[in-house]
């Protein structure tokens, strides 16, 4: 499959980051290394060892599931399968580098899983224009909350629309809408 995105995907370094395979400090002097290199991000964090390649494998994993899962966010949308052939502009000369191995069945249920979740969402975020503003500095320490959950959190400013914070969040696409969705309805953020 070569996955074609015009919209904003979640970069490799980000995925590092938010797995706790590498700090930000690390990602951003290895990217200072990559403007002036030209490598791939992956082939530098390995080179300096702040990674393995199975780590950046699982990386490009998450990356290319999290595209295929907001195909299932679209209202609707144009697809091509070509099968067996791959146009010349298409061509990736890193591709022997990149290939990773998906089950399509486990994408499908969980992309069923995830619009089932997201009619619910809906009905606390009814639109991405909504703006919301926070109503506590920080989240109550008697609740656990993932990694993941804290970082979209302080990614927040005092007051923005959410198509706003889905666009800047260190999340994909539906898990900041599901956390964004769980922080308004404990009052914790307010429309």
């Amino acid at each position: 499959i070569k996955l074609l995105s015009s919209g904003k995907s979640m970069r490799i370094g980000e995925i590092l980051v938010r797995a706790g395979h590498v700090s930000r400090e690390q990602l951003d002097s290895v990217c200072k290394d990559q403007a002036t290199s030209g490598k791939l991000l992956g082939v530098l964090l390995i080179e300096t060892g702040a990674v393995n390649a199975g780590q950046v494998q699982g990386a490009l994993r998450t990356q290319i599931k999290e595209e295929l899962y907001d195909l299932f966010l679209w209202p609707d949308g144009d697809f091509e399968f070509l099968s067996e052939t791959c146009a010349a502009d298409f061509k990736d000369p890193l591709q022997r580098l990149t290939q990773v191995n998906i089950d399509p069945s486990t994408i499908i249920m969980e992309g069923l899983r995830q619009i089932d979740e997201l009619r619910l969402i809906r009905t606390v975020i009814p639109d991405p224009r909504l703006v919301v503003r926070r109503v506590v500095a920080q989240l109550p320490p008697q609740f656990e909350f993932t990694p993941e959950e804290r970082a979209i959190w302080d990614s927040i400013p005092e007051q923005s629309p959410v198509s706003s914070l889905l666009a800047n969040s260190p999340a994909a696409r539906f898990h900041t809408m599901k956390a964004i969705a769980i922080f308004l309805q404990n009052g914790w953020l307010e429309p």
